[in-house]
Order: C-alpha cells, then sequence, then structure tokens
C-alpha cells in the first residue's frame, strides 16, 4: 500500500535554487530514514533535522504531538484552535527549510503541565501511543530521535510525555498485538534499529552532530539554515531568529544499541544493501549499478547547470531502479519482506522523480480562484515550463480531484518542450460538495484534551479538493509531478454568533442584551439571505429576521439582533444559535478565516452557537476603560458583555480620562512604548488611576520592585485551590462578593508569570500552587500608588473571560471597579 505525504516542497511557491537539486541527489545515495519526536511546535532541533535531510540526504520525519494551541499568540488575537491553525502553518513554513516531513498525534495543548501524570491523564496513554504507533508504522524509521527524555529534565509534562512515548513505540510499534486495526489498515509492524535522545553539550556519553558546517552551494550551514526556519514561528517570538556563522553542534545520547558511536553506524543505508533482504532475487548488481550512477551525478554537479547529469546518469539510474521494482513486485518471496523492500524502492522512486524535475529546472505554476463554492464553476490554468537544455518529451498536465470536485478540458496533444519552453492546459472545474477544513475537532476547545479526528490521522491536514499534475518523459523514462492546488472550497455563506461564549447578569427582571451574527458570503456575484436567531423558550429576539444582501464574494456584514431574556437563572448556561438561509439551503455553521504573512490561509470551522452562562455579576456604574491592547488577547471584547466598551488606548495618550487602565498580556515585551511612557502610566496611578497590569514577562517594571525570577512560576492545574489571603479587602467584597466557588470552573490553568519577590508596599491577594509546588501568592499583587492603585494580575483573565468562565468576570469586574461605587 502506498501512503502520500504532503509534499514538503511545492514547485510553484518556492524558488527553486541549485542547492535544493543538489540536496536531491544526496537524498538518491542513501536509505536511511530518521523520525524525531517532540511536544510542541518549536521543540524540534533544527539545526540536526537539517543536517540529516539537506547536508546527509536522509529522509527525516517530524511528529510533534500537539499543534502548540495552548500557548500565547505574539502575533494575533487567535488563541486555541485558532491559535493551533497558526501554528501548524508556522511549523510546515520552518519543515520547509529543514526539508522534513510532518506528522501530528491528537493530543492538543491543553497549556503548560509541570508533571507527566497530568499530561497523561489529559491525553490518555494508550491514545497517544496509539497515534505514534501509526507514524512509526506508516513512515518505518530506521532511527527514532526522542527530543526529550521523559524525566524531570524535561521540565514541561507534555515533554516528559513525548520523551515517554519516543521511548514506548520503539518497541511498541514491532508487536502485532498491540493496535491490530492498524494493520487491517493496511499497515505493518516496524521495529526500528537504534534509538536515541537529545543531549545537553559535552554530557557524558553524547555523540556530537556538527551542525556549523558551512555548505558552499546553498551558502550557510545548516544551522543557519535551520535558524531562518523557525524564524516562521513568529506566534512564540521567533521572527528574528538568526545563527551566525561558526561552529556548532547537535548532540544525541544513543539508547538502542548502548554502544553506538554514530546514527547509522552497523547499519547499511547503502541501496545495494536493500539486496541482502531478498538474497534470492540477485539485486546485488542493478543496485550497485544505480549507487554508481548517483556517485558519478554527485561528483559532476554543476550548480551553473544541474541538468547535465540528467541524461548520463540519473535518468538511466531510475529506468533500473524500475526495473528493480518490477522484479520484486513479480517475486514470490516472503509477503513481509516484500513489503519492506517495495515501500523503501517506492521511496526512492519518488525521491527520483523529485530530483529529475528539480535538476530540469522545472517550473509547474498553477492559477486558480482563490476560494469557490460547491457547485461553482471556474477555470483552471496549468503552465509548466523546461528551463532546461534537456528535451522533455510527452508533457501531459492532468488533474486529480476529491471530494466530490469535477473537472473538463479540450484534449492537448502531448507535447515535446526544449529549453524555455511551455505547455499550457486549462481546465473547466466544478467544485465539489466537499468544504475545505481541517480534519481534527474538538467540541469544547476550552476543555477537550484530545481531538476527534475524521480521516488523515497524524498528517498536517487532509489532501487538498484539487492537485494538478504533470508528466513527461527524458530518453523514454516517464516522470510525475504532482502540484497542490492552492483552492479553498467554502460554503455560499458562513454564520456566526458573536459572543459564541459569554455571560449574561442572572436576574429575575427582563434583561435585554446584544446579539451579534457575523454572515459572510462566498458566492462570485453576491447573494440574497435572511438570518435568524433560535432561542430558549420563553425569550424574544427583535427584529424576528434580518434580510442581507451582498453585493461580491467575500463581502462581511454584521446584524445585530436585541434579545430579551424575561428570567435567567445564576448558574445555568442557555444556547442560542443563528440560522441563516439562501438559496433554498440553511446554513448553521460559519469560519474563522487564519491568514498571516507568508503562511497559508487557512479556515476553522465553528457550529453557529453561542453559550451564555447566568452570572450574578455587579458592576460600578459609568466606568471609562482604557484598553492598551495585549499580544493576543480578548479581554477587550468580553468585557462588552457585561455592559462595559473599552477604548483601545496608547500609553502616550491622557489616561486621566480613563478610571482604569488595563494593560493586556506581554505588552512589554512587544511595545517599546510601554517603558518609553513608563512614567506616563505611573503618573496616572499616582494621580488617581487605577491601572491593572495582565501577565507580563522580564522586561515590565512596576512602580516599587518586584522580580519574576529566573524560572517564573505557573500555577498550570486549573483546578488547583485558590486561597483568599484578606477576604475583607475591596477586591474581593465590592461590587461583588467573592468567594472560592468563583475559582471553579476555570480552564488550561491558574495563571502564568507569577511574581517571586516583591517590595512590602505590594500586598498578595491570593495564594495558589500546584500539587508539588511551593505556595505561590505572587499571582496577584496590589499597591497604592500616590492616589490610585496598581494591580499585577498573574491570573488568566485573556483565558478565563473568553471561555465565559463566571467567577472570572465577578472577580474583574471588582478589579476594574476599584475605587468607584457599586451598582
Amino acid at each position: 500500500m502506498r501512503w502520500t505525504l504532503l509534499p514538503i516542497l511545492t514547485l510553484a511557491a518556492h524558488a527553486q535554487t541549485s542547492a535544493d537539486a543538489y540536496e536531491s541527489l544526496l537524498r538518491l545515495r542513501t536509505t536511511a530514514t530518521v523520525l524525531h519526536i517532540t511536544a510542541h511546535p518549536d521543540d524540534e532541533d533544527g539545526a540536526l533535522l537539517t543536517w540529516l535531510a539537506r547536508s546527509q540526504g536522509v529522509r527525516t520525519g517530524l511528529f510533534t504531538l500537539t499543534r502548540g494551541e495552548g500557548g500565547a499568540n505574539l502575533i494575533g488575537p487567535e488563541l486555541f484552535d485558532a491559535l493551533g491553525l497558526v501554528r501548524t502553518e508556522e511549523l510546515l513554513a520552518s519543515d520547509r527549510a529543514y526539508g522534513v516531513d510532518q506528522f501530528f498525534s491528537r493530543a492538543a495543548d491543553f497549556g503548560f503541565s509541570k508533571r507527566l501524570d497530568e499530561t497523561l491523564e489529559h491525553w490518555g496513554k494508550d491514545t497517544i501511543l496509539r497515534d505514534a504507533v501509526r507514524v512509526v508504522r506508516l513512515y518505518r524509521p530506521d532511527v527514532i530521535i526522542a527530543r526529550f527524555h521523559g524525566t524531570d529534565r524535561d521540565g514541561h509534562g507534555n515533554h516528559q510525555a513525548a520523551g515517554l512515548i519516543a521511548t514506548e513505540v520503539f518497541k511498541a510499534a514491532a508487536d502485532p498485538n498491540l493496535f491490530p486495526e492498524q494493520l487491517r489498515e493496511g499497515l505493518r509492524p516496524w521495529q526500528p534499529k537504534k534509538f536515541f535522545r537529545s543531549a545537553r553539550p559535552n554530557e557524558p556519553g553524547a555523540i556530537p552532530i556538527q551542525t556549523g558546517a558551512f555548505d558552499p552551494v546553498s551558502g550557510m550551514s545548516p544551522r543557519q539554515i535551520a535558524a531562518a526556519g523557525l524564524s516562521f514561528q513568529r506566534s512564540q517570538g521567533h521572527a528574528d531568529r538568526r545563527a551566525d556563522a561558526g561552529p556548532a553542534v547537535s548532540s544525541v545520547i544513543p539508547v538502542e544499541p548502548a554502544g553506538s558511536k554514530e546514527l547509522f553506524d552497523t547499519l547499511d543505508t547503502t541501496l545495494s544493501g536493500l539486496a541482502q533482504l531478498a538474497p534470492s532475487l540477485n539485486l546485488d548488481v542493478p543496485l550497485a549499478e544505480i549507487e554508481k550512477s548517483v556517485a558519478r551525478a554527485i561528483q559532476d554537479f554543476d550548480a551553473r547547470d544541474p541538468s547535465r547529469v540528467l541524461e548520463p546518469d540519473v535518468v538511466p539510474a531510475l529506468r533500473n531502479l524500475r526495473a528493480v521494482i518490477r522484479n520484486v513486485s513479480e517475486a514470490s518471496i516472503d509477503p513481509e519482506v516484500k513489503y519492506d523492500l517495495l515501500f523503501r524502492l517506492r521511496n526512492k522512486e519518488d525521491e527520483f522523480m523529485r530530483a529529475v524535475t528539480l535538476l530540469a529546472g522545472i517550473a509547474f505554476e498553477v492559477a486558480s480562484p482563490a476560494t469557490a463554492i460547491p457547485g461553482e464553476q471556474f477555470k483552471l490554468a496549468a503552465t509548466f515550463t523546461n528551463r532546461s537544455a534537456v528535451k522533455l518529451e510527452n508533457v501531459e498536465i492532468g488533474l486529480a480531484v476529491r471530494g466530490g470536485t469535477q473537472f473538463s478540458s479540450t484534449p492537448a496533444p502531448r507535447e515535446v518542450l526544449g529549453y524555455n519552453e511551455q505547455a499550457r492546459q486549462e481546465f473547466e472545474v466544478v467544485a465539489g460538495g466537499e468544504l475545505s477544513r481541517p480534519y481534527w475537532s474538538r467540541k469544547d476547545e476550552y476543555r477537550d484534551s484530545v481531538y476527534a479526528v475524521n480521516g488523515s490521522a497524524n498528517l498536517p491536514y487532509a489532501p487538498p479538493a484539487v492537485e494538478a499534475t504533470e508528466s513527461y518523459a527524458i530518453s523514454g523514462v516517464p516522470i510525475t509531478i504532482v502540484q497542490p492546488v492552492p483552492l479553498a472550497i467554502l460554503p455560499a455563506v458562513s454564520v456566526a454568533l458573536d459572543p459564541r461564549t459569554g455571560v449574561i447578569p442572572a436576574s429575575r427582571r427582563a434583561a435585554g442584551l446584544e446579539i451579534h451574527a457575523r454572515v459572510v458570503s462566498n458566492a462570485a456575484a453576491g447573494a440574497d439571505a435572511k438570518v435568524h436567531l433560535e432561542i430558549p423558550e420563553g425569550w424574544v429576539v427583535t427584529p424576528p429576521e434580518l434580510p442581507v444582501h451582498f453585493s461580491h464574494r467575500g463581502e462581511v456584514q454584521t446584524i445585530d439582533f436585541h434579545v430579551t431574556a424575561p428570567q435567567t437563572v445564576a448558574a445555568r448556561t442557555y444556547a442560542l444559535r443563528a440560522v441563516a438561509e439562501s438559496g433554498g439551503k440553511e446554513f448553521r455553521e460559519g469560519y474563522q478565516a487564519i491568514a498571516h504573512a507568508d503562511l497559508r490561509t487557512q479556515y476553522l470551522y465553528r457550529p453557529a452557537e453561542g453559550t451564555l452562562h447566568a452570572v450574578e455579576l455587579k458592576v460600578a456604574p459609568n466606568l471609562k476603560i482604557g484598553y492598551i491592547a495585549g499580544a493576543g488577547d480578548d479581554v477587550a471584547a468580553s468585557l462588552e458583555q457585561i455592559g462595559i466598551k473599552p477604548q483601545i488606548v496608547s500609553p502616550a495618550d491622557n489616561l486621566a480620562l480613563f478610571d482604569t487602565i488595563i494593560i493586556g498580556i506581554r505588552e512589554y515585551s512587544v511595545r517599546s512604548d510601554l517603558r518609553a511612557y513608563g512614567r506616563n502610566l505611573l503618573d496616572y496611578v499616582r494621580n488617581g488611576g487605577n491601572l491593572i497590569v495582565q501577565y507580563q514577562t522580564d522586561e515590565f517594571e512596576g512602580p516599587f520592585p518586584l522580580q519574576l525570577g529566573r524560572a517564573p512560576e505557573e500555577v498550570s492545574e486549573e483546578e488547583a485551590r485558590v486561597a483568599i489571603l484578606d477576604p475583607s479587602n475591596a477586591v474581593f467584597a465590592s461590587p461583588n462578593k467573592i468567594t472560592p466557588a468563583d475559582f471553579d470552573g476555570w480552564v488550561e490553568e491558574r495563571g502564568s508569570k507569577f511574581m517571586a519577590s516583591w517590595d512590602p508596599q505590594y500586598k498578595a491577594l491570593l495564594e495558589s500552587h500546584d500539587r508539588g509546588q511551593a505556595p505561590q501568592k505572587g499571582g496577584l499583587l496590589q499597591a497604592r500608588y500616590g492616589k490610585g492603585t496598581f494591580t499585577y494580575c498573574a491570573y488568566a483573565f485573556y483565558r478565563q473571560l473568553p471561555a465565559g468562565v463566571p467567577g472570572a468576570y465577578r472577580l474583574f469586574a471588582n478589579l476594574i471597579s476599584i475605587g468607584k461605587p457599586a451598582k
């Protein structure tokens, strides 16, 4: 069975270089395969991966357990599942620089975890081991390199789990009694030959790998290429990542077998070594001839004319390789041996076709609309350019489609292309009904720790709806290229509710609230639609229905409904749904477009539903709130649900106009003006203002000294007990009476970046800690400064408020109401 991975390189999206062509030749000389196992995007040893894939020609895979959805976002407002899509795209951009294939498990990053047992409680060990076994059986690596050790030295509980799973999968993947459903799927048990773990520099027993060696073809060392690749992971603060020229080392420690001196010692990774798997077939001579051809091509490679090695060496070697594949396919040998041989030989065949295409400098570009709706007909044009002196025969362009998409074209004669000549083919395409969406999802992105998947398990994405195929021949040897078409099939109408999750004040009187429906039309010429809400029994919505007219594709309209709730009961939840009708169809879900520079746009779908938590809540009247926007939080928008409409301000503004100023998360690390105008902020407090600073990093300074410490503390267990240290403090007394019950139902964590030490003029208001952690009192610190109040808040309101956690709203209402009478 053939398993197709998404290509690490697409010809239209990547500037081809002689370095790419040369590196594709290096891959032809070895059968070695390595799998690197980590927990999150940016955990990977990129320098080691790049050295393996680009300098050594090793088929290299990266298995990242999570998509990083539990972290913070330094480039936008996306959190949770939306952040997972951002980081998936960032990691794939890094992978293209490293030169590796990418895999994921179903595990969701649920936030920082200090302990292995907590991580396994969230994920389920068997669930993640099952995914790891599947990836190993799918990729069949000779060597596994674990980034982590599975012990306390790894720190993060997710890291420990990645180390544990890497250790166990080394043998588990070979056990036919484990996860037999994978064998019914067509996979086979697989036993890797070696297992290593990443090591610290100069660690006893470590094997150093030189990743700083200069490559004159690419002009960089593997470490420099890897740093450039890591710079795509901007949401984690790596945008400016660079590496200097000079020595660099990645180190690994051998585990199985313990005495290894190098990654591949004792392994025969030559192509001719495959002959030993089936001695009766006498493959020694043809495989040795292929190796000689590859060696000559590498020796004779000329960066000024990469194609010169095609006809004398590479193309004949591919012809011979296919003869070997036919021989093995027709042979009566042990089925497991045949499976392994064909798996390796067909991988090599794919690598040969990629090498031929790169050496010929072929450009294959596809022009299509960026989006289409089901049933829409559009034109797609593919252009194939031969940029080498080698004659290309039987050039033919086609399409491969999925999900109900169909196409037609006028038959074109097979062409012969010389230097810089082109072939072009146009297609009439009708988009199918299967939407372009992630194959993984979870019902509650705030609390579910494992994704449900629908096909394509462990791959970055499901295969695209349309792929362009190009076939050609050199000296009678056929080559096929597959080019994904960047087309997203979207619904004719997208509808989403705002807020999706929030709060509504509990009341025995009629309560009114504004509900917003965000509607997008994807029809080429616009469309007419009507939208209504489905609301709880006894509630009233005005107007009952609203018409919407769109004039063009991609137009967005937000329509407002006024909902009256005659009676709401504290601690109960209420569901609302938006329904759009257009073209005789109902639409009950919408998407969030995840788009950032240098990353492909992805679409995250959610039902057009909202959940409102009824909560007994008061807030001081007529508050004027200024918000200095943070590095990715929705606190300002969340406050609108309780009648507060913050104004986005700058630290240089006249802050005296506001009762309370809130500083967003990690703001001091991304905005230099905060430190430049720090005096303005302190003057605001001294003159009577109320300043709330959400969690920050080392750049932050308060009115009095305070320290995060070298390793700032997190309270990662969202259910960790919280003690109120001074119940009589106004923060807990007015306008809402705060009790320990207000800390029930929190999501992901209690908080991050707790202060380690502080001046006595600060007062610690809360204490919390994880199991086995010392009590942490630095999460909510308050000080009087002049006439005003300064509060540092490490508790994760930026996660709790968008998730609609009632107690978090009550406490935050008190914080913003400091110094004002209750209503």
